[in-house]
């Protein structure tokens, strides 16, 4: 679970007294607030209130936390994070931030990011040229190439992109593999947040830093990570069209044109685009598309996390070692293979190792 992300806020004048005596940093400054930093991937923003232009107190405090970049210490989040993993660093990060779980639901989650990073074999390019709708909306390039993001609603996003290239360009870490692919959600309004994870319209219930610590709320994220991937639609031309008839193979290269669902959606009929996609991915589901493809490595990874989760600890951390050893063997082999050839390696070795 690539969690990159977590806005919390409090309102407690308990906590932010208890937030005041630590040691930090002074940060980049923002309008209107008070900016600290415990270090570069754990921030603090106070907002102060004023009467009669003196100084009266904290209104309340944001806390901004990046748990996928401290796991990999400050340098990407383009791994695998298991929830297991996200939840110790978390427990670390509250433990510096002198946070008590009892204390925990003080924090509501204001804003969040949650993913998921998968290497498939198909080039990165053509997986994430092949994105064009989620539900309705279209994908928009997004701050850089073969990045794409939606304006969905005013509260969520999604988010898919090339993780591997953004690699190589911005974060310029090394350790992340140049196939590896990311979907992810943004939330960033707080009711939404419990309306989609908590399951409730009860305007009266929080999603607080407590929940983050139930493995239920995990497996709650990596639902809506794939109904979202369900709701995204990807526009392809397969190559292997085997098993389908002459006219679903007439059809196919019809629906392959992107500039056909632009038509749709303009269609005066608005249930055009919706009668197109049923008949588009219902071919679709016949043969391997590069949206087949990336829907079994996630639900493969969401599984193996799953089983993680109840396993004993020995076991748990064999299987760590295990995929430590075989990360460091692909890193190895990634110096040396062609694009394609180390795509298809590493997605060989994932297959042979679940």
């Amino acid at each position: 679970m690539a969690f990159d992300f977590l806005k919390l806020n409090t309102c407690s004048q308990k906590e932010i007294l208890k937030l005041g005596k630590l040691e930090l940093l002074p940060d980049f400054p923002k309008k209107g607030r008070e900016c600290y930093k415990l270090n570069d991937c754990v921030k603090i923003e106070k907002h102060p209130v004023f009467e009669n232009d003196e100084f009266a107190g904290y209104a309340y405090v944001d806390i901004i936390i990046y748990p996928h970049f401290i796991f990999n210490n400050g340098k990407h989040n383009g791994n695998d994070f298991s929830p297991t993993e996200c939840i110790q660093v978390l427990d670390e990060v509250f433990k510096l931030l002198k946070i008590e779980k009892t204390d925990l639901n003080e924090y509501r989650v204001v804003n969040i990011e949650f993913g998921v990073n998968v290497i498939p074999e198909t080039d990165i390019k053509d997986v994430v040229n092949s994105i064009k709708y989620w539900k309705r909306k279209p994908f928009k390039r997004n701050k850089a190439d073969f990045s794409l993001i939606t304006n969905s609603t005013a509260h969520k996003q999604i988010k898919a992109y090339a993780k591997g290239i953004d690699d190589l360009e911005r974060l310029k870490s090394g350790e992340v593999h140049p196939n590896t692919f990311r979907f992810e959600i943004k939330q960033k309004k707080s009711q939404q947040i419990v309306y989609s994870i908590l399951k409730t319209k009860d305007s009266k219930e929080k999603f607080t830093a407590d929940n983050l610590f139930k493995i239920e709320v995990y497996e709650r994220f990596q639902e809506l990570l794939l109904n979202d991937l369900d709701l995204t639609l990807f526009i392809e031309n397969p190559k292997n069209q085997m098993g389908l008839t002459s006219k679903e193979k007439t059809e196919l290269k019809t629906l392959s044109n992107p500039d056909k669902w632009n038509s749709f959606l303009d269609d005066k009929n608005r249930d055009k685009f919706h009668y197109q996609r049923k008949k588009y991915e219902s071919i679709c589901t016949k043969i391997p598309t590069i949206k087949s493809e990336i829907q079994h490595l996630i639900e493969q990874k969401f599984s193996v996390w799953k089983n993680s989760a109840i396993l004993p600890k020995k076991t748990l951390q064999k299987n760590l070692r295990k995929e430590f050893i075989i990360n460091k063997m692909n890193q190895k082999n990634s110096a040396i293979l062609p694009t394609r050839a180390r795509a298809r390696a590493f997605y060989s070795v994932e297959m042979q190792n679940n």
